[in-house]
């Protein structure tokens, strides 16, 4: 009886499957190639079937944009020490926790849902839908740029100035800046050597600094409370969304300073530390999926799986969901935090690329209907407690993602995509599907994987109170100084670590040729 309900199911879920009516033109995608070979993916593979356990706290396979394997790139800052400063860089300030003693099932929980990231219409939840967007791309490619990090000034960091110490004490930094203040660069014509938020204060005025002054202080306020600025603390949330909601500055631009007279080059490093400051320090409309996690040390049970389920987000198939259909699907980027991976959390997406492999035997798939499995032939699976509600299938994945990296700012005088700074890492994860192949829940095997997943709307713009008072005017052509107006807003603005939004949209119009 029980043979013949399975045999049932499994002609049933296939027949959909086959029946399946696929808009090929909307599902049109350019297929990539993969990163990672089979062989590479099978021996991760074999790893989860040695030993489940010691495979969990292993990092993910990552390569870089050369194709080479790299592991530096994980983090050594303990936890607790990131958990403690957590918030600061989170792009927004609610904390949606769900109770660890009830949900323990593997469907996502109440705050992780893929539909909040959603803004068009096509989206597609079974899996037989999603084979037809096993490789997607977002239209948009985003831009690398630093993450400017705090303690070397954030957007302040003077990183052309041969004399600067670049120092991983901000304190060494800070001093160096105190005792050779921008202004007095002013006359000497060594202006094009100093930070970005130096040259954007010269726009306005020539001894007040108050952009950088602002910027210094985002460090000076860790270094007073803890004695020390944490390395990886920085601008990524404002680097992040920016560098595929903002145009890329594609060549340097001359404007002139505050006086009338003297010329100022704005690199497009220059342009983008300014562009990801604005993107940083504003308030935007968020869209994400999961939850915070705020334990120091989360707990683990007997399988090793994380307790807290606010620790397991994204679940896999908010995740799988997620980059289906806002990637893959609607081409449009957003943003993981990798949390225990690299040191800059929030990293853009730019592509992805999936394999099947079956869940029982850990060994790769060809297609769907080979990898797909009932659960009744999920003999000794360590994780059947833990199943979601409902399931009647499990698949196993194996996705490559692509995503934007930082890279150090210079002052080359033209930027392209050739110049970014990309990695690739492979997650492996379980898909449950319920009798009609919708994607309902799912298991990581590895923790370190995407936490929260968030992008702000795809309209959003980061506008200063200071802007509204000058948003009917026309953008700032840089063949003289800005309008005496927009210095005394400039100014104003600064006073909250914000570049007025309307000046860097003129720096991005002179910098694309407009």
């Amino acid at each position: 009886m029980l043979a013949s309900l399975r045999a049932s199911a499994l002609v049933l879920f296939f027949i959909l499957f086959s029946l399946l009516e696929i808009n090929t033109r909307l599902f049109a995608q350019e297929r990539l190639l993969y990163v990672f070979s089979n062989q590479e993916v099978q021996k991760d593979l074999d790893n989860l079937s040695s030993n489940p356990t010691i495979y969990q706290e292993t990092p993910p396979l990552k390569k870089n944009g050369f194709g080479r394997l790299i592991t530096r790139e994980f983090s050594h800052t303990p936890p607790q020490k990131k958990f403690s400063w957590r918030h600061i860089f989170m792009p927004w300030r609610g904390s949606r926790s769900v109770d660890s003693n009830i949900i323990t099932n593997s469907e996502p929980n109440s705050n992780d849902a893929d539909r909040d990231l959603m803004e068009d219409a096509q989206y597609v939840e079974t899996i037989q839908a999603m084979d037809q967007l096993r490789t997607g791309q977002a239209n948009v490619k985003p831009w690398s740029d630093d993450y400017w990090a705090y303690y070397r000034g954030g957007a302040a960091a003077r990183y052309a100035d041969p004399g600067f110490p670049n120092s991983q004490s901000w304190q060494v930094n800070s001093k160096y800046i105190s005792q050779n203040p921008f202004y007095i660069f002013f006359p000497s014509g060594k202006i094009n050597s100093l930070s970005a938020t130096e040259k954007y204060d010269l726009l306005y005025d020539r001894t007040a600094g108050m952009l950088t002054a602002s910027s210094w202080a985002d460090g000076a306020s860790y270094f007073k409370e803890t004695g020390n600025v944490e390395t990886w603390m920085g601008l990524c949330h404002g680097w992040a969304p920016a560098s595929y909601l903002a145009p890329r500055p594609k060549r340097a631009v001359d404007v002139i300073a505050f006086d009338g007279r003297t010329t100022i080059r704005f690199y497009p490093s220059d342009i983008k530390a300014l562009t990801t400051l604005l993107w940083a320090n504003t308030r935007l409309n968020i869209l994400s999926a999961g939850g915070r996690c705020n334990e120091r040390s989360p707990r683990t049970d007997a399988v090793g799986r994380t307790v807290n389920p606010d620790c397991r987000d994204t679940n896999p198939s908010t995740w799988h969901r997620a980059i289906v259909n806002r990637l893959g699907l609607n081409r449009r980027s957003f943003i993981m935090d990798s949390t225990w991976d690299y040191q800059v959390w929030n990293q853009p997406l730019i592509s992805y690329r999936y394999r099947y492999f079956n869940p029982r035997t850990n060994s790769l798939s060809p297609n769907l209907k080979s990898a797909a499995l009932h659960i009744s032939q999920m003999g000794g699976d360590r994780l059947a407690r833990y199943r979601a509600r409902g399931v009647n299938f499990i698949v196993g994945i194996s996705m490559e993602v692509t995503y934007g990296m930082e890279k150090s700012p210079d002052h080359r005088e033209n930027d392209g995509p050739e110049f970014d700074q990309i990695r690739t890492v492979l997650y492996n994860y379980d898909l449950e599907l319920n009798s009609t192949g919708v994607v309902i829940g799912g298991e990581w095997h590895k923790k370190l994987h995407p936490d929260f997943i968030w992008t702000p709307t795809k309209d959003s713009r980061p506008v200063t109170q200071n802007d509204l008072s000058i948003s009917g005017e026309a953008l700032w052509d840089g063949k003289s100084s800005i309008p005496n107006h927009w210095k005394q807003h400039a100014r104003n603005a600064a006073g909250h670590g914000q570049p007025l939004s309307k000046i860097i949209d003129s720096l991005n119009s002179l910098s694309e040729g407009r």
